[in-house]
């Protein structure tokens, strides 16, 4: 409870030790544990989510958006924003500016689908932030890391449940190829589709899916479908939750493997620049057998006046831009895989920089304080304005020792 939560804030005051919140695990980086300090483990069995009125919904942090999903289908509504995750909790989520996903070309992310947040604070005390309230604290919950508080719970804006989908797929047979097909994805004119996604296992073969959305098959017969150059038939499918989720992750699950991964995002032509010069990186590093998958987004731009201070999305709204993220999956024995890995996504981050794009700060990274004021500008010193007012000993989420300083 918040109740917990602030006691546990209080006694790492007193003893002057670090804490940190894991949710249902999905974390990396070390995000989840806390060296010699305390671990907030925010997770429950019992789903918090109550309705406010057609559109509002009340959840509580510690609920998984499967729970979530499942109370809102039951009314015909649906979160905006729908990941491949749903076993994480909503706080988690929120707390890293995540929640991108095959919607994202519509709606953005799930923090763009936030109204307002409960969230409780360094010191203990209890704030209500919003889009309209306290703005900068809401801006900086929001994708921040859980460095300026705790978030308790969050006033979700749901849209209508359309579960018929209609599915075109294209395959292309080279980055270049795939390249040219997204834009008319782009941009910020009229967008046609309500899900679009790519996924590669080498960063050569594609598979672009994109997809309308319907309340009922009557409808989806009804209305035309757009044209996708090179798909097949399209493919009428029902868009149901799993009936079984991913468990809570432990500390120990995965020792066998290490995972390396970022994700960066960019308008197309950055998109573009960026592909030229990271693909031939991949073949010189010989780590294309340890890419798990390579997964390409359409992401809308959000509200860029209530868009978290370090999100991820760099353009301007209403633009669309792309997010791109490559995920390397390695034994935990071959330290020179692991560090081509790290050394490979190092590279990116410089060409993705001096293209102008954004790393997802949530993943494998090296940013200090210098290229992060640089890549966010006035919204970094605004975030670390806060930090400096809310935490100024620096106790929620002490970085581990191999993190950025500026955690």
């Amino acid at each position: 409870s918040a109740g917990d939560v602030a006691g546990a804030f209080s006694v790492s005051r007193r003893l002057e030790v670090p804490v940190s919140v894991r949710g249902s695990g999905h974390s990396c980086g070390r995000h989840g544990v806390s060296e010699g300090g305390i671990l907030v483990v925010n997770r429950s069995t019992r789903p918090e989510v109550r309705r406010l009125d057609e559109e509002r919904f009340e959840v509580g942090s510690r609920t998984l958006w499967v729970d979530v999903e499942r109370a809102l289908n039951a009314v015909g509504r649906t979160v905006p924003v729908v990941t491949s995750e749903l076993a994480t909790t909503a706080g988690g989520t929120l707390s890293v500016g995540g929640g991108f996903g095959l919607r994202s070309i519509r709606a953005g992310s799930q923090v763009d689908c936030i109204e307002s947040l409960e969230v409780v604070l360094p010191d203990g005390r209890r704030a209500t932030c919003s889009r309209h309230q306290d703005v900068d604290l809401f801006r900086g919950c929001l994708g921040g890391l859980g460095r300026l508080g705790f978030i308790e719970r969050a006033i979700v804006r749901s849209a209508a449940h359309r579960p018929i989908v209609r599915k075109l797929r294209s395959r292309h047979s080279s980055f270049a190829s795939l390249l040219e097909s997204l834009a008319s994805f782009a941009g910020d004119g009229p967008c046609p589709w309500d899900e679009v996604c790519a996924s590669s296992p080498d960063l050569e073969t594609w598979d672009l899916v994109a997809s309308t959305a319907h309340p009922d098959r009557a409808d989806a017969r009804r209305r035309g479908l757009p044209g996708l150059p090179g798909a097949g038939a399209p493919r009428l499918v029902e868009d149901s939750l799993p009936p079984d989720v991913e468990a809570s992750r432990t500390p120990v699950d995965g020792l066998g493997q290490v995972h390396v991964w970022n994700d960066y995002a960019f308008e197309l032509d950055g998109l573009v620049a960026f592909a030229e010069e990271v693909c031939p990186l991949l073949g010189a590093a010989d780590l294309r057998p340890y890419l798990g998958q390579a997964l390409l987004l359409a992401v809308a731009g959000g509200d860029p006046g209530t868009r978290p201070w370090l999100d991820l999305r760099s353009w301007p709204s209403p633009r669309r831009g792309f997010g791109i993220g490559l995920y390397f999956d390695l034994p935990a024995g071959d330290a020179p895989a692991i560090a081509r890995a790290e050394a490979f996504h190092g590279a990116c981050l410089e060409v993705c920089l001096r293209l102008g794009g954004r790393p997802y700060l949530y993943g494998t990274h090296e940013l200090d304080r210098g290229r992060l004021q640089a890549c966010y500008g006035d919204g970094f010193a605004r975030f670390q304005a806060l930090r400096d007012s809310l935490d100024p000993r620096r106790l929620l989420r002490r970085p581990p020792s191999r993190a950025p300083c500026w955690l």
